[in-house]
């Protein structure tokens, strides 16, 4: 025992408790951004909100995940691009500007693509998207959902 441990001992009246490791998260904790097609064809979609972006998905270049947005997100959010959008752009109404879904809400395919810009933006489908000067990766297509 060193002089600090017993010096700790007689403050405190017992052994200091060696740090413990950090926990790590079980595998139902870990919630790993579906890999390509994992989402996609056959597969269920993933429900989202208007307030959902690329970064919400998680997802990196290469990555495709098919999405279910609800009705009415054609006014929530900010979206910054034009057929090529920031991560950080609301996914649902980038899809309604894109074309991929209609503001009534349904399923679309979120592409995550390699670095991009600088993003135009433009009026379509009754949204509005902003232009962005700095490029960024992911950027994000968004395609409808193909039928059958």
């Amino acid at each position: 025992m060193t002089a600090l441990s017993l010096l700790f001992l007689l403050a405190c009246g017992s052994e200091p408790e060696a740090a413990a490791p950090p926990a790590e998260a079980s595998p139902a904790q870990k919630e790993a951004p579906p890999k390509d097609g994992a989402h996609g064809k056959g597969g269920a979609a993933k429900s989202i909100d208007c307030k959902a972006t690329g970064y919400t998905l998680g997802g990196k270049v290469g990555d495709k995940v098919l999405v279910k947005c609800p009705s009415g997100c054609d006014s929530s959010g900010s979206v910054w691009g034009n057929n090529r959008y920031t991560p950080d752009s609301a996914i649902c109404k980038a899809a309604i500007h894109s074309g991929a879904i209609p503001a009534s809400g349904g399923k679309a395919m979120v592409l995550f693509k390699e670095k991009f810009g600088p993003f135009e933006g433009s009026e379509r489908n009754g949204v509005k998207t902003s232009p962005w000067s700095t490029p960024y990766e992911p950027s994000l297509v968004i395609k409808g959902r193909k039928k059958k």
